[in-house]
C-alpha cells in the first residue's frame, strides 16, 4: 500500500502556502504509475501555484518492489516498524529474502532503483564508481563529485555501454564506459571479495560510498 499525507509548504520564491501531497511510502508493484513518478522526480517535485517555482523536495520515503523483493529507506535511519504489503502470516520469512537498503537523499533512492531495475548489484555498482571518479580528470570531476548510475545502453551497431550522471558544483554531466569490457570484467574479478548477497537479506543495510571503500580495502 502506498501511503501520503497532505501538509503546508511556503514556497521558497515568493512566500505563499499551499498544500502539497508528501508520500511517505510508494508500493511500485501495486501502483506502477507511481515508480515513473519518481524516477521523472514529479513525485518530489513542489510547484508553486502562484509563481511556477519548482523544487525537489528532500524527505523520508519507503520505496517497496515487491516483484524484486527489494525495499529501500530514503532517511537516516530503518523504518522502526515493517509492514510487506500482502503476505500476512508469512510476513517474516518472507522478510529474510528481501534485500533492505538505506539511502540519504532522493538521487540516492532513484539510483538504487535504476540499478535494481538493470539486475546490477548494487555493492559492485558503488565500488566501481569509486574507481570510475579516480578515472575523471580533477577539472572534470569538480570538488565534490557524485556519481549516479543511469542505464544500459544497447546502441545501434555499437557495444553495449554503461550510463552514468556526473554531479557536482557546475551541474550535472552524462557520460558512459564500455558495458562487457569495463563493467563486467571488473566485476567478474571482483565479485568474489563480496558476502553472497542472500547473506546480506533481511537486514538494512546503507551500500554506498563508506561500504564501497570497506570492500575496496578489505583484503
Amino acid at each position: 500500500m502506498s501511503l501520503f499525507e497532505e501538509t503546508t509548504i511556503e514556497c521558497p520564491a515568493c512566500g505563499t502556502e499551499q498544500t502539497y501531497r508528501l508520500w511517505q511510502s510508494v508500493n511500485v508493484t501495486h501502483a506502477p504509475d507511481l515508480k515513473q513518478k519518481l524516477l521523472d522526480r514529479t513525485l518530489v517535485t513542489f510547484t508553486c501555484k502562484k509563481c511556477s517555482h519548482t523544487a525537489q523536495v528532500e524527505q523520508a520515503l519507503l520505496y517497496h518492489d515487491m516483484e524484486l523483493n527489494l525495499m529501500v529507506s530514503c532517511g537516516e535511519e530503518a523504518p522502526e516498524e515493517l509492514s510487506l504489503d500482502g503476505l500476512g502470516s508469512n510476513t517474516r520469512k518472507i522478510q529474510a529474502t528481501y534485500t533492505f537498503r538505506i539511502v540519504g537523499s532522493i538521487n540516492e533512492l532513484v539510483d538504487k532503483v535504476l540499478i535494481w531495475d538493470a539486475g546490477l548489484d548494487d555493492r559492485i555498482v558503488e565500488v566501481f564508481k569509486i574507481l570510475l571518479l579516480q578515472q575523471i580528470d580533477k577539472s572534470q570531476r569538480g570538488e565534490h563529485p557524485e556519481l549516479f548510475f543511469g542505464e544500459i545502453l544497447h546502441k545501434p551497431d555499437t557495444a553495449v555501454e554503461m550510463g552514468f550522471v556526473l554531479v557536482n558544483e557546475s551541474g550535472t554531466t552524462g557520460l558512459s564506459v564500455p558495458f562487457e569490457e569495463t563493467f563486467q570484467s571488473f566485476e567478474a574479478g571482483f565479485c568474489n571479495r563480496l558476502p553472497s548477497l542472500e547473506s546480506e537479506q533481511g537486514e538494512w543495510l546503507r551500500v554506498d560510498r563508506e561500504y564501497a571503500l570497506k570492500c575496496l580495502n578489505a583484503e
